[in-house]
């Protein structure tokens, strides 16, 4: 009889131990999961804030294209108006020594 209560203190020992141990294990277990919750949040909003920011960029160099489309387009034009004021200046210069030879030979 007092060999199978000492058995028996025994394996409760034994199961109170296994029970303190499974139950740090579990505590141990919670303590990372949070961790774990807690850094896939951070990662969440850091990939909002990085999505955020590519929208932004994305929109920026849609603006850029735009404005360097504009400045392409100014560009030729101002182009053109330089050809024309050429054009414009050498007709000037051929009027005015069309203009010089009718003043020195009189129709």
């Amino acid at each position: 009889s007092s060999g199978i209560n000492a058995e028996y203190g025994e394996d409760a020992v034994a199961g109170a131990n296994r029970e303190t141990h499974l139950q740090s294990e579990l505590e141990l277990e919670r303590v990372r999961y949070d961790e774990s919750a807690a850094a896939l949040i951070r990662n969440q909003e850091d990939l909002r804030k990085r999505e955020l920011k590519i929208t932004a960029l994305e929109k920026e160099n849609e603006q850029m294209k735009k404005k360097i489309a504009d400045l392409e387009e100014d560009l030729r034009r101002l182009q053109q108006v330089s050809s024309d004021n050429q054009r414009l200046r050498d007709e000037n210069a051929a009027l005015i020594r069309v203009i010089g030879k009718l003043s020195r030979n009189p129709l």
